[in-house]
This record gives C-alpha cells, structure tokens and sequence, in this order.
C-alpha cells in the first residue's frame, strides 16, 4: 500500500467513554495491528478534532478476544463523525487521519462485534415514546417483525448509521415485516410513520449473520 488519506466516516453525534469489539492479531515479523477510533466535528471544509482512541497488537493472539478502545477528549464539542479503522499493519500517525507507507505483507486483523452508543442522526427523539412498538427478534439474521399498538402507523423508515434512508416499508394490520437477510450486520435506525408523515415512534435494531 503507497498510502494516503483515510475515508471521512460516518454521521455521528454523541460522545461515548468507549467502544467494545472481540479481535484476534496475527501480525508478521516486526509488524504490529491495530484498531483505532476517531470523532470530530466539521466547520466548513475543515474538521475540528474532539476524541480519539487506539489499540496496538504487536504480538499474534491466535484466538478471538475482548478489546476496549476507552475514548480520551480534548474538548467539550459535540461531534458530527465518527470513524473507525482496523488494519493488520497499522501505520497510522498522530490523530490517525492518514496512513503511513510500511505494511508488510501476511499480517492479518480480524474484529467482530463492535459496538458502541447509537446516533440520533436523522431521528426525531421527541416522538420516541409516541407510539406502543414490538420490535423483534433483535438481533436478527433473516426478519425483524414491527407490531404497532394502534392503527395510526402506516410505514417504517429504515436508516443506516451514516443516516442514510436504505428502506420503507409498510404496515399491514398494525404489523409489519423487514427482510434483512442481505444487510450487513450492524445497527440499523426506524422512524415510524403516519400518513401525514409524523413521526411517530424511532428506535433501532441490529443485524448478525
């Protein structure tokens, strides 16, 4: 790898202590994996750094494992991104937003379950408790099944984390049916409807496969 910028992450607005993953480091000779975290608030064309976090695996841990990345603040701001890295040859300097020439070839970086405190992006927190909702199973590999405690909701937005709208889907009897066999496992965001498009109950979900 010749290097270069790292990608800007994904909308994001609260300010968690840590985020928790399970990860197994097989790094070669003289190489060393990592996984770090990064937050920051954007103004105009610019970032504005506010907390970050990094782990670094120079030894091979052939099983899978339980990491924290514990997140220290440099200010009180709130951010609006937040973006995570893992690589098998970790070669990211200061606050991590490019990378360094120097991978090795045969190291490896697995990580699975990595979990952290949802955004509110694109979610109206005033209409949460707006609406009797069962949601389940959570977590789910194939169908997440919505049952509404009135007739006033008519569909579900389905938001991913980087707030972007992926599905609507609709109410049938008060109930409805998600198919999420084909989205990658993570955390997915609903905003329930009615017909004038108030929002009448938000909250989320997570995917496993």
């Amino acid at each position: 790898f010749s290097g270069g910028q790292l990608v800007d992450g994904f909308a994001y607005n609260q300010r968690p202590t840590e985020i928790t993953y399970c990860y197994q480091a097989e790094p070669a000779a003289n190489d060393t994996a990592g996984i770090s975290v990064l937050l920051w608030q954007w103004t105009g064309s610019s970032r504005n750094y506010i907390g970050g976090a990094k782990n670094l695996y120079p030894t091979v841990n052939n099983t899978m494992a339980n990491g924290t990345l514990t997140i220290a603040y440099s200010n009180t701001l709130t951010p609006d991104s937040m973006a995570i890295y893992v690589a098998s040859s970790y070669k990211f300097p200061g606050n991590g937003t490019s990378i360094r020439k120097g991978a090795q070839l045969g190291s490896k970086m697995y990580v699975d379950n990595i979990q952290f405190p949802a955004s509110t992006v694109g979610l109206n927190e005033s209409a949460k408790n707006e609406l009797s909702l069962n949601v389940y199973p959570i977590p789910s590999n194939s169908n997440v099944y919505f049952e509404a405690g009135n007739n006033e909701a008519t569909r579900i937005e389905i938001i991913d984390l980087t707030g972007k709208q992926i599905n609507i889907i609709g109410f049938n009897n008060n109930k409805a049916k998600l198919d999420v066999s084909d989205y990658h496992s993570g955390i997915y965001f609903y905003s329930v409807k009615n017909t004038n498009g108030k929002t009448l109950k938000t909250g989320k979900f997570s995917v496993t496969h």
